[in-house]
């Protein structure tokens, strides 16, 4: 099953907020075993988002839409959706109540221009927004799902997790399968070199697969693979993370996802470095280096150190690979 995320905003494009959104949702999509392929940031034109609508709906499966539900003129999210699978808006009774509610409670006006967050798409399920005045939606349209909600984190996660995952799982996911990662930390090696190492694992890959993510001082490698349990899909990681670990054993520190300093002993019993003891290793060092007291240097030269053999890493393999 695959997605695709539309951020609807002009503020995204100008700078002005960071789309954490986007972020979130991926986390929660891989979770639910959806690949996210792609995502996309349209402003606040009605043309624009049917345009990013038009070609989402040839590549994805499920397209989550978030901002542009609220109340003023630039809040056009749901009137693109609708134009664009051919159907109209109606205002929705409960999230009607909820937004007359609000205002009454507080004793203030209510502008005309408010019932605009209570706008629903025909032939669509409403999305109660429990944090919020502006209703969010899920509507399939030849087959392609759409699920709106709405901009601000506060909305937004408590509308996905009790509304949407739940339509999702009942009206899509009836037989899709959960994705399960591991992250396995090296450092002392940069990211060129080390996937040199992994190469003949990546060129051959198919379930579980295998991705690198560079960092200050250190590289992840990512494998992922979708199971009907944790118990199934932990069998096959493991397998992959040994054969993983083989290649690079003097680099490998942790299979968690923690930075160098905080890292202890890992899960295999290879030594790791503690903060408590100056940043010391218990037994041989992963990095290959002679022992050195730990009276002699403390935690931030130590970790400075391994960020300098990285970047020096980074840079031999950077070299080989221009030569």
């Amino acid at each position: 099953m695959k997605a695709e995320i539309i951020a609807v905003g002009t503020e995204l494009l100008l700078g002005q907020i960071v789309n954490t959104n986007a972020q979130y949702l991926s986390r929660e999509l891989a979770g639910m075993g959806i690949d996210v392929y792609y995502q996309t940031v349209v402003g606040d034109n009605l043309g624009r988002i049917k345009d990013a609508l038009k070609l989402s709906s040839t590549r994805a499966d499920i397209v989550v839409l978030t901002g542009g539900l609220g109340p003023t003129q630039d809040d056009l999210t749901k009137d693109a959706v609708a134009e664009f699978i051919g159907t109209s808006l109606h205002i929705d009774r409960m999230a009607m109540d909820n937004i007359d509610r609000f205002f009454m409670d507080r004793g203030i006006k209510m502008t005309e221009n408010n019932k605009r967050q209570a706008l629903a798409i025909d032939g669509g399920t409403p999305l109660p927004n429990e944090t919020g005045l502006a209703v969010g939606n899920a509507v399939t349209h030849e087959e392609t799902h759409y699920i709106l909600l709405p901009g601000p984190p506060k909305e937004l996660i408590p509308m996905f997790e009790r509304q949407a995952k739940p339509w999702l799982m009942q009206h899509v996911l009836t037989e899709e399968l959960s994705i399960y990662s591991k992250m396995l930390k090296f450092a002392g090696i940069g990211e060129s070199a080390l996937d040199d190492r992994l190469s003949d694992l990546i060129t051959g890959q198919s379930d579980p697969t295998i991705a690198l993510y560079a960092k200050e001082g250190e590289v992840t490698v990512r494998i992922s693979t979708k199971a009907s349990s944790e118990a199934e899909a932990m069998k096959k990681l493991d397998r992959l993370e040994e054969k993983i670990k083989s290649l690079a054993p003097e680099h490998f520190y942790a299979n968690e996802d923690v930075p160098i300093e905080k890292s202890h002993r890992g899960h295999d019993g290879r030594s790791r470095p503690d903060p408590q003891r100056g940043g010391e290793l218990h037994g041989r060092p992963c990095h290959g280096k002679p022992y050195v007291d730990p009276r002699k240097r403390n935690h931030a030269a130590w970790r400075n150190r391994m960020l300098h053999e990285s970047d020096q890493a980074q840079a031999r393999s950077c070299a080989e690979t221009a030569a």
